[in-house]
């Protein structure tokens, strides 16, 4: 149900519980056949792919058809499929190749550049370069990161308001993709999510090498 004035909405589930007076931004719409989405390889890898939907059932389950190699992964859960969404200049990543034995590598790096036309450049880890890698051949996973190894954090500045990143190094791996983190000036922040912070390696590829970059306060 729609209350017109303010634009809320009265929801009843399928359990029949009710949620009254939701605002727009509380809900999302559920993904529909020929959607492109970003679907969890097989429900349980930690890769995501590009894909389209091809059959959604009344019961919330989800057939995808991956676009990079046409590969259909069949009654994924509702939690397996997201929203698509364009990458990021500095955002981590992993880029497909294929090596001259044949076999398929995904290789960690960094968006450099968007052309607009659905093609990217990228500046892998080593600091190789590779351009025109087109959306099906990248792909997003959780970023993993060990005890005591360096890293570079998004932080919010109360001073400036807004968000910069700064040098740090892992003091405690917690559960479910958070962290503690030790700066250089003896200050900590504890259980940061994993979306906040980005490899050691990439900090003179984001950053110039000096430490720190601004970014959005939205940015993951």
């Amino acid at each position: 149900n729609t209350r017109t004035a303010g634009r809320l909405y009265d929801l009843l589930y399928h359990h029949g519980d009710r949620n009254r007076g939701l605002p727009l931004r509380f809900l999302r719409r559920l993904p529909r056949t020929g959607d492109v989405v970003e679907a969890q390889y097989r429900g349980s890898h930690n890769e995501w792919y590009m894909a389209t939907v091809i059959n959604a059932t009344l019961d919330g389950r989800y057939d995808v058809m991956y676009v990079d190699d046409d590969e259909k992964d069949l009654a994924l859960p509702r939690v397996a499929v997201r929203e698509y969404y364009e990458p990021d200049v500095h955002e981590i990543m992993q880029a497909k190749f294929i090596n001259d034995e044949g076999n398929v590598l995904w290789v960690d790096c960094v968006v450099t550049d968007s052309h607009g036309d659905g093609t990217y450049e990228v500046r892998h880890f080593d600091g190789e370069i590779a351009d025109s890698i087109p959306m099906e051949n990248l792909r997003r996973s959780r970023l993993d990161f060990e005890k005591r190894e360096e890293v570079i954090v998004n932080v919010h500045d109360e001073d400036l308001g807004k968000s910069r990143w700064w040098r740090g190094r892992i003091s405690n791996v917690r559960k479910n993709g958070r962290y503690d983190v030790k700066y250089p000036d003896g200050d900590n922040d504890s259980c940061i999510s994993w979306r906040s912070i980005r490899y050691g390696w990439a900090d003179d590829i984001m950053v110039g090498g000096r430490g720190q970059l601004e970014a959005d306060d939205g940015q993951e």
